[in-house]
């Protein structure tokens, strides 16, 4: 039984579509980056990435074609992100979420900037045809005193940003960014998406 558990656990936090951690998989392990942060002090970055126009993608080569890049986009990401500390996930629809432990804003920038060179040089073969993409990032480093949804807030806004600025690109979350406070933050909650 506690394997059937374990495992009917495990099922219920994988995205199905790309087999990458879901939603849920992620907001806990990010509550557990911020409790430990707040014994040890360890730097954690969160990278936000959304698919550039990837409604033109969905109506031009339909929904399997979207998939197919979904998909793809996934194995690019856990090819390139390959330390077994470091963590992705589906964030929802075409957006994904990488946290990189261990690890402060500059180190996360230049892997960042890697990823993308990978996203842009990738060719995903589709019924005859070979569909490129490009991706935003937003990057947020854990501040001393931040929640699950301040960084998460933090991170999300910069990828709007760059989003703003001509997608293709990453963005820094600014340092200092307004944090909730402890008593308005409820644990393990998720951010609000607009």
């Amino acid at each position: 039984v506690r394997a059937e558990l374990r495992e009917a656990t495990r099922a219920a936090e994988i995205d199905a579509l790309t087999n990458l951690a879901n939603r849920a998989a992620l907001d806990r392990r990010m509550d557990g980056a911020v409790t430990m942060h707040r014994f040890t002090g360890q730097p954690e970055c969160l990278v936000l990435i959304d698919v550039d126009h990837f409604k033109r993608v969905n109506d031009t080569w339909g929904h399997r074609g979207g998939d197919a890049v979904l998909t793809q986009l996934g194995e690019t990401l856990t090819r390139t992100i390959i330390r077994r500390s470091d963590f992705v996930a589906r964030f929802g629809g075409e957006e994904f979420a990488i946290l990189l432990s261990d690890t402060d804003m500059e180190s996360a920038v230049r892997v960042t900037e890697r990823l993308l060179e990978e996203i842009r040089a990738l060719r995903i073969p589709w019924e005859g045809k070979s569909l490129a993409l490009t991706v935003s990032a937003g990057i947020a480093a854990l501040e001393d005193g931040s929640t699950v949804e301040s960084w998460l807030g933090a991170a999300d806004a910069a990828l709007y940003r760059a989003k703003g600025a001509g997608r293709d690109r990453l963005m820094r979350a600014a340092s200092g960014a307004p944090r909730l406070p402890q008593s308005e933050a409820p644990a393990g909650s998720s951010a609000a998406r607009p």
